[in-house]
């Protein structure tokens, strides 16, 4: 019986959740490369992109304050934030409370 395990190459986080107010995303990378950090409403439609850049491999705290693209707060709900790397995609579910 072998057991093979896949190289650890995202880990994706976030507190406070459910929040008011705030955010953060607590990411680490293992290796190099363009990162995706993308908040999405819950119909699917982007909401406000954090991040889309070439990072170092490392630990990244970023935080989403509630609004969108233009600066306006978005309504209470749930959304999806994305983070994506080399063809991997992690979601994390976020809870905004007003």
């Amino acid at each position: 019986n072998e057991h093979k395990t896949l190289p650890q190459q995202l880990a994706l986080s976030n507190y406070p959740n459910p929040f008011n107010g705030q955010t953060n995303f607590k990411f680490e990378i293992f290796k190099p490369g363009k990162v995706k950090l993308c908040i999405y409403n819950i119909m699917g439609k982007e909401v406000r992109l954090i991040c889309n850049n070439g990072l170092e491999q490392g630990k990244y705290n970023l935080e989403w304050d509630g609004t969108d693209a233009s600066g306006h707060y978005v309504s209470s709900g749930i959304y999806i934030c994305q983070l994506q790397k080399d063809g991997i995609c992690l979601s994390k579910k976020v809870l905004l409370v007003k």
